[in-house]
């Protein structure tokens, strides 16, 4: 018997259409495939826009998390540090006689005042109860002014109020 090994390709053969009716046609029904097609993919870009809108709220909503202390760190203050306009911060401190120390009386930091004469705040520690400073410049309030140079603890919310000023790591040795 004899077969034949060359058979020649299939021909594509197009989706059955169904019989028309009497009233439709078959390009109506094309037209209608055509549309539910169509539907099916706005309704898949409505909801997947509507998870990407979703996704970019919850992140707008993440809290940035804010400058982390570490000793060694120079909050500079002066008006060539913080640019026009800027909030000010007014803290309150309390002076310290060492690291380990009780904080004792208190005393203001007003960067409105601070940056008249200029000078710099240096992080000397990081303790439970806050964040040890020393402050070498001028005056740092009208009135209650903490003296300078000294050494006084701040909270981290008074901290971070600081710290919209330029944060100026200090360098790191080269070996």
């Amino acid at each position: 018997m004899l077969r034949y090994q060359n058979k020649p390709p299939r021909r594509r053969v197009e989706k059955p259409v169904a019989k028309a009716t009497t009233t439709t046609t078959v390009a109506a029904q094309r037209r209608d495939e055509a549309f539910n097609r169509r539907l099916r993919l706005g309704v898949t870009m409505f909801y997947g826009l509507a998870a990407a809108v979703v996704v970019v709220v919850a992140l707008a909503r993440t809290p940035i998390a804010a400058a982390s202390p570490q000793v060694g760190d120079v909050l500079h203050i002066s008006t060539a540090a913080t640019g026009q306009g800027a909030r000010l911060a007014m803290v309150p401190a309390r002076l310290l006689a060492g690291p380990w120390a009780h904080p004792g009386l208190a005393c203001w930091l007003d960067e409105a005042v601070m940056r008249q004469p200029g000078g710099a705040l240096t992080v000397l520690a990081i303790r439970s109860d806050g964040i040890m400073l020393s402050w070498v410049g001028g005056d740092t309030a009208r009135v209650a002014s903490c003296p300078a140079p000294g050494q006084f603890l701040v909270s981290q919310a008074d901290y971070e109020a600081l710290t919209q000023i330029t944060v100026a790591r200090r360098p790191t040795m080269i070996r």
